[in-house]
């Protein structure tokens, strides 16, 4: 099924796109874009408003080339750039983990849930002080279960530079935890 896209793009001989490449597309990576966008974004809002920036670029990378393949990890670096510029437009340096995914006893009691949301507002406070790309390749590693290849993708890193960075980074927050009164 094809669908027309624009009196503006057919000027550019871009008259129809696969509506279902980009259905796909959206279907297949909206959730873990979202998770990754809202990890490494100050508020709910800005990660939603970026990762509906993130899939109309993709939108448009397809509809001027329907052919091109997009996968996730065009998505996620696509969504950290977007993420970095918004930071530097607004000079915010300060960027808080919204959501890792804490896991929660299937029967916690009021000290289990206490517990658990101590620890992650620890958790969140040592991923907010560590540099970006090891804060990125944390979240990426640990909340959406990326493999080194994908992470070194997204970040600019080669394979091996990326399980050496998230090495290292799970060693300082380690330290830092522990360091906690």
């Amino acid at each position: 099924m094809l669908v027309t896209i624009t009196d503006a793009a057919r000027g550019r001989g871009l008259t129809q796109t696969p509506a279902a490449a980009i259905e796909r597309l959206y279907v297949a990576h909206r959730d873990p874009v979202v998770r990754y966008l809202r990890a490494i974004s100050p508020s709910d809002d800005d990660a939603l408003d970026t990762a509906a920036f993130v899939f109309e670029r993709a939108f448009a990378v397809l509809g001027r080339d329907p052919g091109k393949e997009l996968g996730l990890p065009w998505l996620l670096r696509t969504a950290r750039n977007a993420t970095i510029d918004q930071a530097r437009r607004r000079r915010v340096r300060r960027v808080a983990v919204t959501q890792i995914g804490t896991v929660l006893p299937l029967d916690p009691g009021p000290e289990d849930g206490y517990l658990a949301r101590e620890r992650a507002i620890a958790l969140r406070s040592a991923l907010a002080g560590l540099p970006d790309p090891a804060r990125d390749a944390i979240v990426l590693r640990y909340g959406l279960g990326l493999p080194a290849r994908e992470i070194g993708e997204v970040i600019g890193k080669g394979e091996e530079a990326t399980q050496k960075l998230i090495t290292r980074s799970l060693a300082r927050l380690r330290e830092v935890l522990d360091e906690r009164p």
